[in-house]
């Protein structure tokens, strides 16, 4: 499970990492999502900083089934809009810290949504702005804490940035389906977290 810890002056870096060589990222793997701009491995560009205490507020919620399981129902279904997610490593043991890449084929607002083991959704990225046809690392100040177990990634990604809410159950979903009435991308993954720490 995810802990987002919560500090005044954290500045995140953005660098720029390609998805794991062993295995695509889910979007590439539906056939008929729009294919990425081609990748310039050759070309340096400058890492970026951004400020998520002035991006993201983020939240901790729990109980919220109807939630869970709607952000676990759903795929990328859009022709012209789509979002690859996918993480560092697999397999995270206690209190390591958890890195989002991200790509996007237009600018856009990326809202994350982390389901741990025990149904409880954590919201550690929100209305973050990603640029377009570059491989993004967010590192929101995360660590992984009990329960263990498969943990899910859900991200939508909106052209334009809007607000969670995550004040009930009816709030979220509300913002859920906002997201997905206007273009959005959906971007999946799934990672084990374990009591054992990693080699």
């Amino acid at each position: 499970m995810l802990r987002w810890l919560v500090m005044l002056s954290v500045f995140t870096q953005v660098s720029y990492a390609a998805p794991p060589r062993s295995q695509e990222a889910p979007e590439r793997k539906s056939g008929r999502e729009p294919e990425p701009s081609p990748r310039r491995a050759d070309v340096a560009e400058e890492p970026l900083l951004i400020d998520l205490t002035k991006v993201t507020e983020g939240c901790v919620v729990q109980g919220y089934q109807r939630l869970r399981k709607r952000l676990l129902g759903l795929e990328n279904v859009s022709q012209i809009m789509s979002l690859e997610v996918w993480g560092d490593i697999q397999d995270y043991g206690p209190y390591q810290s958890a890195l989002f890449h991200l790509r996007v084929p237009r600018g856009s607002y990326v809202t994350l949504y982390w389901i741990g083991p025990d149904g409880s959704v954590t919201v550690p990225i929100e209305n973050v702005r990603i640029p377009a046809d570059r491989d993004v690392t967010l590192d929101p100040a995360g660590i992984i804490v009990p329960p263990y177990g498969n943990e899910q990634w859900v991200a939508i990604a909106t052209l334009e940035p809007m607000p969670l809410g995550c004040v009930s159950e009816a709030v979220m979903l509300a913002a859920l389906e906002r997201r997905l009435k206007a273009v959005h991308g959906v971007g999946r993954w799934a990672v084990q977290s374990s009591e054992l720490p990693t080699k």
